[in-house]
């Protein structure tokens, strides 16, 4: 199933008309149906709504882009506000775009790199409106949530959890270990005298999420495999302000600019750590897991875009999103098809590789998000052991190329151009099937 991308007439002509709304709306907030009302008659009708975490939002914004520009545009708005699990609910209760939680949308390619594109409520913000999609970081295990019999689950990108310090510190590594006692005790005034080992004990620059994030849960669940019962709260640490990914890292930046570089740590999705690399902002800690011997960064070295300690399971902390939507019928092993909404079966295609489009794939490795056909390993859930993962259609160089630039496989048009290591071509690279 392959998705054409070019900008056609009708996405042309809802590009202007949002435009001159966004110029209008950034005085004073908008209702969404004010927004859909300015595109033309063919794009109204191929409007989706969706909710869930803030740590696949760089992704799926440059995803929704994309779509809106094709041929066959779908209009996609989305709301992050309150973490994953808060997102998963809302889709079940039908209450999106209330106050203080608005959907997102990106008008521009511009739009997809600002961490404040612009935003809409439902009609009434009191109430909100239901949402066509929900998705989340990890299994709605995760989140203690039960998914009715009519919702189906679908696997898209991978993405990892990055620990976060300021740009300028001099810390290269964490353990399993130190964050437990850093999110649950690093307290200075606790310490009775002792001597710390480790710079951060001030709690006012420990920040963690809330209880809903999936970056929150996953680590937790991480800890706890030390074999202790850490606490969902996360100790004393202190909550980000914003309770998002990106919010994380602006209170890790701030603690450098006043005068804390050593003090401070956060954590945060990858793709909204490797929006923020670079020079006076931040830069990710190595992890060292429980029974490791070495610590590992979740790309080759600090600031690398490959990913390959994720691909290749080396790094610990990552996961799979995961995509929930109705079906016309209960099923365990949903199909596309299968999707009530054929817009969202449209989109939630595009992540989990089923739609095919080297627009959409680019965007999610631009973004810093693996999609299914670059990893070499999988999980069967959020915590268990690793297996060898074989994507049906694999595009490891492909991601390498993207991601870093270089050129890692021979490119090819077709199998002919491929030898009999890698014999078989996949996204215009020789792979070994």
């Amino acid at each position: 199933m392959a998705l054409n991308t070019r900008i056609g007439p009708t996405a042309a002509a809802a590009a202007l008309g949002l435009a001159a709304l966004a110029g209008a709306g950034s005085a004073k907030a908008v209702t969404c149906s004010s927004v859909v009302a300015t595109l033309p008659e063919a794009v109204k009708t191929h409007v989706i709504y969706g909710s869930g975490g803030s740590a696949i939002t760089p992704t799926l914004a440059k995803v929704a882009y994309v779509i809106s520009q094709s041929t066959t545009p779908v209009f996609v708005f989305y709301q992050d506000g309150k973490g994953a699990g808060t997102g998963l609910a809302t889709f079940k209760a039908g209450n999106g775009g209330i106050t203080g939680n608005q959907f997102k949308y990106w008008l521009t390619a511009a739009d997809t790199d600002s961490t404040a594109p612009p935003t809409c409520t439902a009609d009434n913000p009191d109430a909100g409106r239901p949402v066509d999609f929900a998705t989340t970081g990890g299994t709605s295990a995760l989140f203690g949530v039960t998914l009715d019999a009519d919702v189906g689950v679908f696997t898209g990108p991978t993405q990892g959890i990055n620990i976060i310090v300021p740009y300028a510190s001099t810390e290269t590594s964490i353990s399993t270990e130190a964050l437990y006692y850093v999110y649950g005790f690093s307290d200075a005034t606790k310490l009775g005298g002792a001597q710390s080992i480790i710079p951060w004990t001030n709690k006012d620059y420990i920040f963690k999420r809330g209880a809903t994030a999936f970056v929150q849960q996953f680590l937790r669940g991480a800890i706890s495999t030390l074999g202790v019962n850490f606490p969902g709260d996360f100790g004393i640490a202190k909550p980000s302000s914003p309770d998002t990914n990106q919010g994380s890292i602006d209170n890790v930046i701030a603690a450098a600019a006043a005068g804390h570089t050593q003090e401070a740590i956060g954590f945060t999705s990858g793709p909204n750590a490797q929006r923020s690399y670079g020079a006076g902002k931040i830069h990710t800690l190595a992890y060292q897991h429980t029974g490791q011997d070495a610590a590992y960064w979740p790309d080759s070295t600090d600031g690398a875009k490959d990913k390959i300690n994720i691909r290749n399971g080396h790094y610990f902390l990552w996961d799979t999103n995961q995509f929930f939507t109705k079906l016309t019928a209960p099923s365990a092993n949903p199909t596309l098809a299968q999707i009530v909404n054929p817009d969202v079966a449209t989109f939630i295609g595009l992540f989990t590789g089923q739609v095919q489009s080297f627009d959409v794939t680019k965007a999610i490795i631009d973004t810093g998000s693996i999609p299914q056909c670059a990893m070499q390993v999988t999980r069967s859930s959020d915590f268990t052991g690793l297996a060898c993962a074989a994507p049906p259609t694999p595009c490891g160089h492909y991601f390498d190329q993207i991601a870093t630039g270089a050129q890692t496989g021979t490119a090819c048009e077709d199998d002919s151009k491929c030898g009999k290591d890698e014999p078989k071509c996949h996204f215009k690279f020789c792979e070994a099937y």
